[in-house]
């Protein structure tokens, strides 16, 4: 059925009045009506088509639509009436996202940026979409510098330069962007999670399994919380204690071979024949390619590779 569009009243008078067709439309939009904002602007453009705001609200909501080329196309006829104007370059940024042009949505800011070279916003988002996106960590860290040259208390910018300096192999720098997180929100879960998890990745198990803990107080069913604590605890030969975290694990994920693959792995490091078995056959009934390969080679087996019904179950 068509749709039809409700008539802004000075409209009824003047149906070319373009104006009101602008504002009909801006009505719309801000009430989330953005079908009848789009036929709005769509009739504005029959009347008059040098005004940056109708490109600018047309492209808005055809971003709000899924639209995301022709939003492109309408924020840069926006940007061709006035090219110094930093709104709609910087909102260009992320339908191109969307439809994984990252190199171009850095490009776009970086030309938001010589508009305005102390936005926050866009160096946030022009870091953002280098680490999460391409995996340039050290461009990444430079922008969420320059977005902290801005905001020096902002968690996000923050955070996320930790997270460079963690996919870097940086642990230190990366530890202590957490720490610095950590003092503008306290007892921060995501915070304490990755500093755990960067304690974990620089050997530094012990400590690692304490700061897990500090993160389990915060939030404490999360799921890859235990899955990690207990892989620490396994690392460290605490094997008893790894089993207790990875059946914490498992109350969130009932069924992930990988938790009961390293179950397994415990229980045969304990010489627990039946318990390792049991858990060994259920990842296996899960992933049966990966887990038997694994149990082939895997040295945690080593107690119980001569056992009949490990061999029955992997090598037969």
């Amino acid at each position: 059925m068509k749709r039809e569009i409700t008539i802004y009243r000075p409209l009824e008078g003047r149906p070319d009045n373009y104006p009101d067709w602008l504002q009909q439309g801006n009505i719309f939009y801000e009430i989330g009506r953005y079908t009848d904002a789009l036929l709005s602007y769509d009739r504005a453009l029959e009347y008059a088509q040098g005004d940056y705001w109708l490109f600018y609200r047309r492209a808005r909501t055809l971003e709000w639509l899924g639209y995301f080329e022709e939003a492109i196309a309408n924020y840069e006829q926006a940007m061709a009436i006035d090219p110094d104007d930093y709104w709609a370059c910087y909102e260009k940024a992320f339908p191109q996202r969307r439809l994984g042009d990252y190199e171009g949505a850095i490009e776009t800011y970086k030309q938001a940026l010589k508009i305005r070279p102390d936005d926050y916003w866009a160096w946030y988002h022009r870091g953002f979409v280098a680490l999460e996106d391409l995996g340039w960590y050290r461009e990444a860290i430079g922008c969420f510098q320059q977005a902290l040259e801005v905001e020096p208390d902002d968690y996000w910018a923050c955070y996320r330069q930790g997270d460079a300096y963690r996919q870097l192999g940086n642990y230190q720098q990366a530890l202590g962007c957490y720490n610095q997180a950590l003092l503008i929100r306290p007892q921060d879960y995501w915070s304490l999670y990755q500093m755990a998890n960067t304690l974990r990745c620089a050997g530094n198990l012990a400590t690692a399994v304490l700061t897990y803990d500090q993160a389990l107080k915060v939030l404490p069913e999360d799921y890859w919380c235990w899955y990690q604590r207990a892989e620490s605890l396994r690392r460290l030969g605490r094997y008893s204690e790894a089993i207790v975290s990875y059946k914490h694990a498992l109350l969130s994920k009932e069924e992930d071979d990988f938790t009961l693959y390293n179950l397994a792995c415990c229980y045969a490091q304990l010489g627990e024949v039946n318990l390792a078995m049991s858990h060994l056959e259920r990842a296996t009934k899960l992933n049966p390619r990966q887990c038997l390969a694994n149990a082939r080679a895997d040295s945690d087996f080593d107690r119980i590779r001569n056992h009949p019904r490990f061999i029955q179950l992997v090598f037969d």
